[in-house]
């Protein structure tokens, strides 16, 4: 994953890709994006082999999360999330997210989920 000019991530070709719910929507017709984030690293670590949520006992804990809100989503909006592992340590890591609604350019939001 890489940053551009302006420091967000840019949106690579392997996202993953999700769609908001009507249940996601809040007052104001708009979804709580950080939502997202847990589903988005999980897809991840079990798309890479690192998690198997049927079988493993050992369950990571969200020690931070933080978020950076530029523009809403909601239904019936599609969310494609950009990832990169920016730290992986030996009992954590953390991750930055991009967030983007639909085929948009820039995010909707971008922050960060520490995981140990």
């Amino acid at each position: 994953m890489e940053e551009n000019e302006i420091g967000y991530i840019v949106r690579a070709r392997n996202t993953v890709q999700a769609t908001v719910l009507v249940v996601s929507n809040r007052p104001y017709e708009q979804c709580h994006l950080s939502q997202f984030f847990a589903t988005t690293v999980n897809r991840f670590l079990i798309d890479n082999g690192v998690l198997d949520i049927h079988t493993d006992r050992i369950v990571g804990m969200v020690v931070d999360t933080g978020c950076a809100y530029f523009s809403s989503i909601a239904f019936p909006d599609t969310v494609h999330a950009g990832l990169r592992v920016a730290k992986l340590g030996n009992s954590s890591g953390r991750y930055e997210l991009a967030l983007y609604r639909n085929n948009d350019e820039r995010p909707a939001a971008a922050g960060h989920f520490v995981q140990v």
